[in-house]
């Protein structure tokens, strides 16, 4: 939004909104013989002159059908400009202006980002889940020597490949389409882009598949989420996510 100033003497006086200068304009407290100045000018100009540019609106103007536009400040009718909130824009700087507004939603919102206990404890509630009935389904089948870690035979390597496939669509398709695994939604946890919008199936994937990098550094990569400032992991790292209370 264009911001004004003006001479009093050798006082200089400002920044003003465009409804504040303008209201100046309209109490005679900005003359024509005044020097204004504001982001785009090349230098300070008498009122009257920056008017007749465009580049400041007349008393007259604002009193009529003419409006200034917040970005440029140049003078326009009000039937070739837009309104948004009280602020009428040109065409010219519409691309600007909502640029503007919509870096600051995103900047409004704010994220709560989980902690790592919180996480820890998503984690263990997804073991007691799926792992142990894993667990209780290995012994079922193969006796209490596959728990103990004998010599694995063909069938439990087969076990085995089931049972990292079912881990993995497990958090992938969970976390795709709900937002997080049964641990993490019971917690109230979810995980969600920078901007705190769903992940898509994509990266839900390439998440789940990174991370293995945070269990295969000694969980260190799961560990440095105590750490970081937006308490991430480093799967979360890898895949620009975050882990969020809801």
């Amino acid at each position: 939004m264009a911001k004004w100033y003006y001479l009093k003497g050798e006082e200089r006086l400002g920044p003003f909104e465009q409804p504040a200068f303008d209201e100046l304009v309209r109490q005679g407290t900005i003359a024509p013989e005044t020097l204004v100045w504001r982001d785009g000018m090349a230098d300070w100009q008498p009122y009257d002159q920056a008017s007749q540019a465009g580049q400041a609106p007349t008393a007259e103007q604002m009193a009529g059908d003419h409006v200034a536009c917040v970005e440029c400040g140049s003078v326009f009718l009000k039937e070739n400009v837009i309104s948004f909130q009280g602020n009428f824009v040109c065409a010219n700087c519409k691309p600007t202006f909502m640029a503007k507004i919509t870096q600051g939603v995103e900047r409004a919102t704010e994220l709560s980002y989980a902690g790592f206990w919180i996480r820890f404890g998503a984690k263990f509630l997804d073991w007691l889940i799926v792992g142990i009935p894993m667990e209780v389904l290995r012994y079922s089948l193969f006796g209490i020597e596959s728990l103990l870690g004998a010599e694995t035979t063909p069938g439990e390597l087969i076990f085995d490949l089931f049972n990292i496939c079912l881990g993995i669509c497990y958090t992938w398709l969970l976390t795709w389409k709900f937002g997080g695994t049964l641990g993490k939604l019971a917690l109230g946890l979810q995980v969600v882009t920078a901007n705190g919008k769903p992940i898509s199936c994509g990266r839900a994937l390439g998440r789940t598949f990174a991370e293995i990098l945070s269990f295969i550094t000694l969980l260190i990569g799961y560990i440095i989420a105590a750490f970081d400032s937006e308490k991430r992991a480093l799967h979360d790292h890898v895949c620009g996510t975050r882990v969020i209370r809801k």
